[in-house]
């Protein structure tokens, strides 16, 4: 499916859990730094799986943070992506685990102080790009993956974030 189609989903769904009205900020990034995390279990622990689900629920959070602010237009800065991830990908690359979990950190970083500001969506959309190719995993296959994971996913709000009833309990 391809990414537009992703996003009106993901924003389709996040409106049906009036994420979009009763969502904080503050509350989605932390949910993006959580997601970014398991990507960078995954990454140390070189688990492929943990990396494609990771990449796609780092993305489901970007998109909600988004809604929530209304700063960014997502397919725009897709396109903008697109020309820039293959540059960061190299840099990755060469320079090992150590980088990527440098860059990810820088990316959680933004998100927490800026928002998700054009600035700080960019950025953490090149770096999801470029870790799934590095991956050879195809950027739009994980966000699918993490979107069919939460289509049907039940759960409220605690505290400006949703939370899914599996985790209501914990």
């Amino acid at each position: 499916m391809e990414l537009k189609a992703l996003n009106e989903k993901i924003v389709e769904w996040a409106v049906e859990r009036k994420l979009d009205k009763e969502a904080k900020v503050e509350a989605q990034s932390v949910k993006t730094c959580e997601e970014f995390s398991e990507l960078v279990i995954g990454l140390s622990k070189d688990k492929r799986e943990l990396i494609e689900d990771s990449i796609g629920d780092v993305y489901v959070t970007l998109v909600v943070g988004n809604l929530i602010s209304n700063f960014v237009d997502l397919d725009e800065v897709y396109e903008g992506a697109q020309k820039d991830y293959k540059k960061l990908k190299t840099i990755l690359f060469m320079d090992g685990i150590k980088s990527q979990i440098s860059y990810i950190t820088s990316c959680m970083r933004n998100i927490l102080n800026m928002g998700y500001t054009k600035h700080s969506v960019t950025t953490s959309l090149v770096c999801l790009m470029a870790l799934s190719d590095l991956y050879d995993l195809p950027f739009e296959n994980c966000v699918e993956s993490a979107y069919r994971e939460i289509k049907d996913r039940k759960g409220k709000m605690v505290k400006g974030q949703f939370v899914k009833e599996s985790d209501l309990n914990d």
